[in-house]
């Protein structure tokens, strides 16, 4: 499967960047020293996200400022699907039925290809066995796979080498799956249900040249009757193009590839010129006057004025004082700023920043059984 788009982009852009005299020469050199972590993001309100390490792989990569076919190797030793020691380390993903997941990876590349092996859950009592419990293998070709619950899953990624300075390896990721008893599935469907409070909507709306587009509730067929032109892309992804500025894409999803389906998450990276306003930080706004910004502080900075660092900045200046706790903003090697806010309701949003307009995801509740398990 071929890297998504926006990473490619930014390996561009910081390629471009490696050649103005005194950048610093980074591409996806030393990015990835080991391989990326499989995230599962569900499709349907009821299911909990799932993240995993990968229990076994062999890794080569070229380490930031390397030397011309210089690489570092690493190997990481795990058991096998049938291996009763996975179904022992294994965190469980506990699923109300047939769920479709959207599959993503995080701290990393997205991998080149991916080989999905699926087995019942009782190959667990017959290790000597496995074969006979396994259900199918195939290749990933999209990001989506419906997960059956009583079933062991194994990812295997590969990633393949395109220059001298790429990461090469192959890893293994398990996913053991149950079923939902039914009084956890009538307490998954009644926390999915809770309502977005009036706290919550500031976080879930972005303002495009004045239009709300609110996710969760706000659909692209919406948008065009307020006057945007969406259409569908081939990947099922939604581009929206703005009244103002025909160049203005703005990148849409929704849970179904539906022009009548409330949209889940909103990238707007690119759209540089547009007037975009979230929690009140406004990108482009045509009756700003850029004579009247005030002047640059660096003269303070020069005459020893201290500076702290770690004082929120944009957005995140603007999202601090309606949060009722501390939000923790992760900066990406891509320069991506982003955080995550809890709702109200249990449910998420992520907040991403790239010195342009930004990226929102409303995420599902993150569930106690979503998280990482190590071998």
């Amino acid at each position: 499967m071929k890297k998504k788009t926006f990473a490619a982009l930014m390996v561009l852009m910081l390629l471009l960047l490696a050649a103005i005299p005194g950048t610093a020469d980074f591409g996806s050199a030393g990015n990835m020293d080991s391989p990326a972590v499989l995230e599962l993001i569900p499709q349907t309100p009821s299911a909990d996200r799932f993240w995993s390490v990968s229990t076994r792989y062999t890794w080569s990569y070229a380490p930031l400022f390397f030397k011309p076919d210089e690489r570092r190797t690493s190997e990481k030793q795990g058991p096998e699907a049938a291996d009763p020691a996975v179904n022992t380390a294994a965190a469980r993903l506990k699923l109300p039925c047939a769920t479709p997941y959207e599959v993503r990876w995080d701290s990393g590349w997205d991998p080149d290809k991916i080989l999905v092996s699926v087995w019942k859950s009782e190959v667990f009592d017959h290790p000597d066995r496995a074969e006979e419990f396994l259900v199918d293998t195939k290749e990933l070709t999209d990001e989506k796979i419906d997960l059956m619950p009583d079933c062991v899953y194994r990812f295997r990624a590969v990633w393949e080498l395109d220059s001298p300075d790429d990461e090469i390896g192959e890893a293994d990721y398990y996913v053991v799956t149950e079923q939902m008893t039914d009084a956890e599935r009538t307490a998954a469907e009644a926390r999915s249900s809770k309502p977005f409070s009036e706290a919550d909507l500031r976080f879930l709306t972005l303002t495009i040249e004045g239009v709300d587009c609110v996710l969760g509730t706000t659909t692209p067929q919406d948008l065009i009757n307020a006057g945007f032109y969406c259409y569908i892309e081939p990947d099922g992804c939604v581009s929206i193009i703005t009244q103002e500025d025909p160049y203005g894409y703005i990148y849409a999803y929704t849970a179904d590839d539906r022009m009548d389906s409330p949209i889940l998450s909103l990238n707007a990276f690119w759209a540089y010129d547009v007037r975009i306003e979230y929690c009140g930080v406004v990108w482009h706004d045509e009756e700003e006057n850029p004579e009247d910004e005030p002047e640059d502080d660096w003269a303070d900075d020069v005459e020893g004025e201290p500076v702290d660092d770690d004082e929120p900045w944009g957005i995140w200046a603007a999202m601090a004082p309606m949060t009722d706790k501390p939000f923790y903003v992760e900066e990406s090697v891509e320069g991506i700023s982003s955080t995550v806010i809890t709702l109200s309701n249990g449910r998420e949003v992520s907040v991403s920043e790239h010195s342009s307009p930004v990226s929102l995801s409303l995420l599902p509740v993150k569930g106690t059984q979503s998280k990482v398990r190590d071998f």
